[in-house]
């Protein structure tokens, strides 16, 4: 996963119109309260931008799920990964979706929605 150099260049502007869009909103609106959430989008939009913390979320999730054979979350590789690049190891899979797919290569659909059910459950 690569973030492209203007992804950072634009977040200034970007977070000036919701500004705007929330000002309005609230200006249109009587009673909508939204510039609330504003310093929270300017908090975790940092967050976002920085592929080394989604790579340590990733591991985090992968440490909750360990016991459950029905999971797999594809293993980061931390060599490779930098704010703006994240490198994980390539899992061959079947979306959940493609049921002919699924039931081709053996799977019971059924058991596919309870494992998707108890991992998001």
């Amino acid at each position: 996963k690569v973030q492209h150099i203007w992804m950072s260049l634009h977040t200034s502007s970007d977070l000036l119109a919701m500004e705007w869009a929330a000002w309005g909103l609230e200006q249109s609106f009587a009673g909508i309260q939204v510039k609330w959430i504003l310093p929270l989008f300017r908090t975790n939009l940092s967050k976002e931008l920085d592929f080394r913390l989604e790579a340590l979320n990733s591991r985090r999730c992968a440490s909750n799920f360990k016991h459950d054979p029905s999971v797999k979350i594809p293993d980061d590789i931390p060599e490779l990964t930098s704010r703006r690049v994240l490198t994980m190891e390539f899992i061959d899979g079947i979306k959940v979706d493609d049921v002919p797919r699924l039931v081709e290569s053996g799977f019971d659909p059924a058991d596919v929605a309870n494992a998707v059910t108890n991992a998001f459950g």
